[in-house]
């Protein structure tokens, strides 16, 4: 399933809620987090040292990207700087990383698996405003049911601000769009904005 929605430039940051309930990208092999996102994924290295603050693989925070593999079904969440104590213990390479150690990823060796590998991409915060209009244009792999929802919640948002829908390489309104059962299913959603 495929839906590509043409919307007004100040809608765009209504999606950011769907970036950080997560959706699915796609690599050839297990790599690093490192790898993942730059060469993979295009993010300059110096916005990944200064600006991605807090990194979380399968729930447990990352230090050192480079050696943290990210593999099949993995769940990797990219924040930028969280504010008090909780945000200083967190971040990556802080003062207070110690203090986490119970939650922290171990770099323990990893199976490697070559072919397509699905990771679920979550993004917060300042990250999701700066690199979620990309991730949009380009297209992103989302969970159906969250999807719909957020189609529903944002209703009166998306019926104002968006000019077109395409799914399946068909025209819809809104209203039909809310009519099809997406349960189950993996959408890709891809945003175009108004110039």
């Amino acid at each position: 399933m495929q839906l590509t929605m043409t919307v007004e430039s100040d809608l765009i940051p209504r999606f950011y809620q769907i970036l950080g309930q997560g959706f699915v990208i796609k690599t050839q092999m297990s790599c690093s987090i490192k790898n993942l996102l730059c060469v993979e994924l295009g993010i300059h290295d110096k916005y990944l040292e200064q600006r991605i603050q807090t990194v979380f693989l399968n729930g447990k925070a990352v230090d050192d990207l480079d050696s943290a593999i990210v593999e099949d079904g993995s769940t990797l969440a990219l924040s930028g700087p969280m504010p008090g104590l909780v945000g200083a213990t967190l971040r990556r390479d802080g003062f207070f990383a110690a203090m986490r150690s119970q939650i922290s990823y171990d770099s323990n060796p990893a199976v490697h698996h070559d072919g397509d590998v699905k990771v679920n991409l979550k993004l917060f915060n300042l990250v999701a405003k700066e690199l979620g209009p990309d991730f949009l244009q380009r297209g992103v792999w989302l969970n159906g049911k969250h999807l719909h929802d957020f189609i529903s919640d944002n209703f009166d948002n998306l019926k104002q601000g968006c000019t077109s829908l395409i799914f399946d390489n068909e025209p819809i309104e809104l209203n039909m769009l809310l009519k099809i059962d997406f349960s189950n299913k993996i959408v890709f959603l891809r945003l175009t904005k108004l110039p």
